[in-house]
Formats: C-alpha cells, structure tokens, sequence
C-alpha cells in the first residue's frame, strides 16, 4: 500500500511519516507544493529507515500514486493546497484528515470549526467524498516526532464505515496503540475539541503530555 502525505514536510506529517516507516512496511510518498522539497526531506527520512521505501515529489505525485491519502496542512491553506487542485482526483480514494482547525491567542488555544462543522465533514462536503476519515486528531506532532511509546488512545471518525475499518487497522498498525471508532464524521467535531483542550492543559501545567484514553 502506498500512503501520500499531504504536507508531509511539516512536523505532523514528518511525525506521521516517521511511525509508518518504523512499524509497517507500507510505502510513504512526501508530498510538498515545492517537489525539490518533498524529493529532500524524503532522503532524509531514508538516511533514517533504512531499507524502507519513502519517495519525495510534489503533492500532485502523491495524490496520484497513494492509495490511501493523508492531510496535513494547515486548516488555512486547505482549499488552495488540497480541495482546488485535486477535487475530482480525490473522489475515489480514502482520506484520512488529521487537521485541527486552532486559533492561538493570548489567553489560548480556540476552536474554529467552518460552519460549526467538522475539518473531516468540511473536506468530505467539498470533494464529494463519504470516505474522508478523521484520524490522528489527538495526537500531538511533538510525540509523533520523538518515537516515544504512544500510551493513550487515537479515535477515528467517518460516516464510511468501510473506509473507517480500514483506516483503523492501518493507524492500529503505524502507531501500536488502540484506536477507537468514536461514530460517523459529525464526531470528529468533538475530537477536535478535545485536542484543543488538552493544548490548553499542556499550556496551563507547562506540559506535552496532555493526552486522552478511554476506559472502555
């Protein structure tokens, strides 16, 4: 399976990245608006994992060799990087939307959902697409970046019950935690919450580890 990062320069995308080459054999493709960028860093990522199979070119490239899709962009940029260039090309493929749409102000991290709905809602409205599925929402970049055991849960989210499992299983697999189907996209909107409120909670106890686990 190949697995195409959108805005996999950046630090959610490199963490992202980073645990699929160590605990799968899945093939990574690092997609960035510049493709001098995305060939760079894909090199070296492959000084790290070696004997695994990361490729670097633009996003387009990734779009168009992934299997499965992931996004990692800012929720700004979203239209312009994502939604406008590859609509149509979208359509047909599983994407997995781990954006978290955060205003950072003075007195903290605030929630601003497009329309009172959900990032993963929002994209699966704009490509016409139910197999948009919210994953790594609660995951924070800095500890997918340090490798560190992940103790607490992740969630997935999508009102394509199909494309949910498989994305379970695969997030299951890169991140060697349990993930949990929270229910269809709409719930997504809660994740969401949730990452904003442990961000405010890092921040308030000067911390990184923040995080949530059920006790199912």
């Amino acid at each position: 399976m190949i697995i195409g990062i959108i805005g996999g320069t950046g630090k959610q995308g490199t963490g992202i990245a980073k645990r699929i080459l160590y605990n799968t054999d899945y093939v990574v493709y690092i997609g960035s608006r510049d493709q001098q960028k995305g060939i760079s860093h894909a090199k070296k990522l492959e000084k790290q994992f070696s004997g695994k199979t990361i490729i670097g070119g633009s996003n387009h490239d990734a779009v168009e060799k992934a299997d499965v899709v992931i996004v990692a962009v800012p929720f700004d940029s979203l239209e312009e990087i994502l939604i406008n260039p590859f609509k149509e090309k979208l359509k047909e493929k599983i994407v997995i939307d781990c954006i978290n749409p955060l205003k950072f102000k003075k007195k903290g991290v605030f929630l601003f959902q497009p329309d009172g709905k959900s990032v993963t809602e929002w994209i699966s409205e704009k490509i016409d697409n139910p197999k948009v599925v919210a994953g790594f929402k609660t995951i924070s970049s800095s500890l997918l970046n340090s490798m560190r055991t992940i103790k607490q849960d992740c969630f997935v989210a999508s009102d394509s019950e199909n494309a949910k499992l498989v994305v379970k299983e695969m997030i299951s697999s890169i991140l060697k935690t349990r993930v949990i189907d929270s229910g269809p996209s709409f719930t997504a909107r809660y994740l969401e919450a949730m990452t904003a409120l442990a961000i405010n909670i890092n921040i308030r106890y000067n911390s990184k580890d923040a995080a949530f686990k059920s006790t199912l």
